[in-house]
């Protein structure tokens, strides 16, 4: 694939601990907490988002965003936490905290003070999803029991896949021009083919882990 037809789009403090020579046929994009993301509009035809959604504050703007740089017919993968109550809520703490202080190179004693997340079970993330223009796709990965289960799946974790059934936003609609951003034009800009997409690893893609 061409470089402008993969894009890994994550905040600064991950990118640190990316070695982005490694990966040259990368387009490497930072992104903010928060406003509107520095791609095209409908120039994507796949977006990833891998243990992404649940540290996001704001996170139906994002949503939004995420149907803007999506082409109409387009898909966007999850993989994510099914939080469905207080019990799977502190075992994603406590996991997160184990790979922070332990399975990282470095250890981040900051972490407690630095650290936000915001869960949502699976329901929830799938009806904010159908209200702004995407519908749920059946794959073999959604029909996977993912009850909660010990010594499995202790954090729910699922995958879910979506179809852009509509578009939210014109050419000229919020966020800016169409031809704003990275890309080409929509019919050759980022994501080429239906079967390319963006990301590639599971800490690629729009977000990071």
């Amino acid at each position: 694939l061409k470089k402008d037809s993969i894009i890994s789009a994550d905040i600064e403090n991950w990118f640190e601990n990316i070695d982005r020579t490694k990966e040259p046929n990368v387009t490497f994009v930072t992104i903010q907490k928060e406003g509107r993301l520095p791609i095209k509009d409908k120039s994507l035809n796949i977006v990833t988002c891998f243990q992404v959604l649940h540290h996001i504050e704001k996170l139906d703007e994002r949503l939004l965003e995420l149907n803007r740089i999506i082409k109409l017919g387009g898909y966007l993968v999850l993989r994510e936490h099914d939080c469905i109550d207080n019990k799977v809520r502190i075992l994603i703490d406590i996991e997160h905290s184990l790979y922070e202080m332990s399975v990282k190179d470095s250890k981040n004693s900051e972490f407690l003070e630095e650290y936000e997340a915001y869960y949502f079970s699976k329901k929830e993330i799938e009806s904010k999803l159908r209200k702004i223009g995407f519908e749920y796709v059946e794959t073999n990965y959604n029909t996977v029991d993912y009850s909660f289960d010990f010594t499995r799946n202790p954090t729910n974790i699922y995958y879910s896949m979506f179809v852009k059934t509509m578009d939210l936003f014109d050419e000229d609609g919020v966020g800016g021009k169409e031809e704003d951003g990275v890309g080409g034009k929509e019919e050759d800009g980022v994501g080429g083919k239906e079967e390319d997409g963006v990301g590639g690893k599971e800490e690629d893609g729009v977000g990071g882990k």
